[in-house]
């Protein structure tokens, strides 16, 4: 079943992390080290991208679902008690296939058009 939803670059992920749980982490590099190693995690918590989008130069680039990371949020928030800052990114949306299992290596998104949220 293919579903819109809507989706974040890396960049706007470590953005969304560090502007919800502040700067207890080089969130861009967090969420690299838990790409490239099944062990890193924050808290005992992992997030990983759904899937992997071209950018302008043609390198694939990790993309995360933004429901994940509100959800690592929510758990971070839990275990860490820390305070809540609103941020603004730009979220777009993607089609993705519920049927597929594979790593998100291996998934290449298309986006629709983004949008700015505040």
């Amino acid at each position: 079943m293919k579903l819109t939803v809507k989706a974040v670059r890396s960049s706007e992920a470590a953005h969304i992390l560090r502007r919800a749980l502040g700067p207890v982490r080089a969130w861009e590099k967090a969420l690299d080290e838990m790409r490239r190693d099944e062990e890193a995690h924050y808290l005992g918590l992992r997030i990983e991208p759904y899937g992997r989008q071209r950018d302008q130069t043609g390198c694939a680039r990790p993309v995360y679902l933004l429901d994940n990371v509100l959800e690592f949020v929510r758990q971070a928030r839990e275990a860490a008690l820390h305070p809540t800052n609103p941020g603004h990114v730009q979220i777009f949306e993607v089609e993705i296939d519920t049927a597929i299992v594979c790593p998100w290596r291996f998934i290449t998104l298309k986006t629709k058009r983004p949008h700015a949220v505040h």
